[in-house]
């Protein structure tokens, strides 16, 4: 560990016999093969999706294991790590590189994920919005947030009615009020700086 700093359907088409007299049917063609149904989806399968029950391929059954997780995105550095904020040390799993993605993924008791801030990369999350999107393309109003805490101290935090338990953290520069900005202030400055998916 460090220390802190994702069938073709086949149908085959019937074979005609050569030569056989216009409007006659060849008595030994071949039936058409059925068409293959699709391969079944398992909720958001998307990389690149933040919703409801997931974050691209992490769900609320994945083992929080530096194994499990790496398999999981192949193509990123996954490195077991610890956070610090004050004066907690928080185990964690990041997520990096791939298409400068970037995921803090926390465990909960039962050893499963309980919690994924994505702080970087192609996401696109409820809504259809984007990391750095603006105030008026993330669906919400001042009364679907408050001010965040902790490590999100000064920094608005709102929730979708349609996705509860994915927090939008924004970030408004030269913000430096105590309480929410004002309806003007959002709709010119503010921009999402990361979701929070907690495991529902």
């Amino acid at each position: 560990m460090r220390v802190l700093s994702l069938l073709p359907v086949l149908a085959a088409l019937a074979a005609c016999q050569p030569g056989a007299p216009e409007g006659d049917e060849p008595a030994d063609a071949p039936a058409a093969a059925p068409e293959q149904p699709a391969a079944p989806t398992r909720g958001l399968i998307d990389m690149r999706e933040v919703g409801v029950e997931g974050v691209g391929p992490l769900r609320a059954d994945t083992p929080f294991d530096r194994d499990a997780i790496a398999a999981l995105f192949p193509a990123a550095q996954v490195e077991a790590e610890f956070l610090h904020f004050g004066e907690e040390t928080t185990p964690i799993i990041s997520v990096t590189g791939a298409e400068e993605t970037a995921l803090e993924i926390h465990g909960a008791p039962d050893g499963n994920v309980g919690q994924v801030i994505v702080l970087g990369g192609p996401y696109v999350g409820p809504g259809g919005a984007q990391l750095m999107a603006g105030w008026p393309d993330l669906g919400v109003s001042a009364s679907d947030c408050v001010m965040g805490e902790g490590r999100n101290v000064g920094q608005p935090i709102c929730r979708r009615a349609d996705a509860q338990n994915v927090a939008m953290v924004l970030a408004v520069p030269n913000w430096r009020g105590e309480g929410l900005p004002d309806p003007t202030t959002l709709n010119g400055r503010a921009r999402l700086a990361a979701w929070i998916w907690t495991r529902p």
